[in-house]
C-alpha cells in the first residue's frame, strides 16, 4: 500500500476503513462473479442452472451493492464455476492492493479440471494425498497473541 496516497490518508479513519471493506465485498464480489461468468462465455441463465438458482437472482447478485452475500450462496456459485472460495481476514494493504489490481476484463479463475490440466502440462506432480497446506507464520507480536484455548473477552 502506498502510504503517501490519498486513500491511505482516508483509511486512517476507522469508519472509512469499515466502509471501504464493506464496499469491496458489495462491489468486488458482483464484479468477480460477472467477470467469471463472462470469461466462460456463460449467460446468467446458464450460471443460474449450474448454481441451482434462478436467473433473476443471478442478475441481482451481479448488480453491485444490491445483495448481501452469505457463505452458502458464494459456495454454490463457486461450485458452479468449479473453483475454490477464499474467505479470510487480511491486512488493509492486501485489501487495497487486490482492489487496485482487479481488472474485470482480465479476471479469470481456472476451474479444477483446467487447473489440474495446466499442472500436468507443466509436469507438476498432482498427488492430493501428498499435497500440504502452506502454514503462514503469524506477524502478530507475541504480546498480542492469545493461546488457542483462551477465548476472546469482550470489554
Amino acid at each position: 500500500m502506498n502510504i503517501r496516497s490519498s486513500l491511505t490518508t482516508e483509511l486512517r479513519n476507522k469508519k472509512y476503513r469499515d466502509g471501504y471493506v464493506a464496499s469491496q465485498i458489495a462491489i468486488g464480489l458482483p464484479f468477480q462473479i460477472r467477470a467469471l461468468r463472462r470469461s466462460r462465455g456463460w449467460t446468467q441463465a446458464q450460471l443460474a442452472e449450474a448454481a441451482g438458482m434462478s436467473q433473476p437472482r443471478i442478475a441481482e447478485i451481479e448488480r453491485a451493492g444490491r445483495r448481501r452475500f452469505n457463505i452458502d450462496t458464494l459456495l454454490r456459485i463457486a461450485s458452479a464455476f468449479d473453483v475454490g472460495l477464499e474467505v479470510g481476514f487480511a491486512p488493509f494493504g492486501a485489501v487495497v492492493d487486490r482492489a487496485e489490481r482487479f481488472a474485470p476484463d482480465a479476471f479469470d479463475v481456472a476451474s479444477f479440471d483446467d487447473d489440474v490440466h495446466e499442472a500436468e502440462r507443466r509436469g507438476d506432480r498432482v498427488t492430493p494425498s501428498k499435497r500440504s497446506v502452506p502454514v503462514r507464520t503469524s506477524t502478530t507480536p507475541s504480546s498480542r497473541r492469545r493461546p488457542v484455548s483462551q477465548p476472546a473477552t469482550r470489554g
